[in-house]
């Protein structure tokens, strides 16, 4: 009878010691997954902002190169040199 109650004790710790493992490891796994979660969106949004910033320069590089692509082709059709206009330049 003492030795069935000691084992009933010692599987009941046994069981709290199992739970309060088992609630660690969940919450490191938690935490973890958080970290790495964050992690993700701040490189998310650096790709995002850079991909952002190369979509704007090559915008620009061609309109500028549109721009220039007009006026030699308005050269060639007449057959003079066409400047381009002070309001296009920038």
């Amino acid at each position: 009878m003492e030795f069935d109650k000691k084992m009933r004790e010692a599987r009941r710790e046994a069981d709290q010691l199992m739970a309060g493992a088992r609630n660690q490891a969940l919450g490191d796994k938690s935490a973890l997954l958080s970290g790495k979660r964050q992690e993700a969106e701040r490189m998310l949004s650096e790709a995002k902002e850079d991909i952002r910033q190369r979509a704007g320069e090559a915008r620009r590089k061609l309109e500028e190169e549109s721009h220039r692509f007009a006026y030699e082709i308005a050269s060639q059709i007449l057959k003079r040199s066409v400047p381009p206009k002070k309001s296009m330049e920038t």
